[in-house]
């Protein structure tokens, strides 16, 4: 768990807090204006739309499928 990610704030919370891993912003499909807005460090899975070729690209397992 990495607290403070996708323009949140990290906070404590209490040893027994309960806590959910549920999709976010960046599992959702990302708008990018050309290649140069790609993700450096893109995980496996996530989805971007490169709006100057109007694609859909998405890794997995270290490669770029369209």
């Amino acid at each position: 768990m990495v607290r403070g990610k996708e323009a949140t704030s990290a906070r404590a919370w209490p040893a027994s807090t309960l806590w959910a891993c549920a999709p976010t912003m960046r599992d959702g499909v990302l708008p990018v204006a050309n290649a140069a807005g790609l993700p450096s460090d893109p995980h496996i899975g996530p989805r971007v739309l490169q709006q100057d070729i109007q694609q859909v690209l998405e890794w997995s397992t270290g490669s770029t499928t369209t």
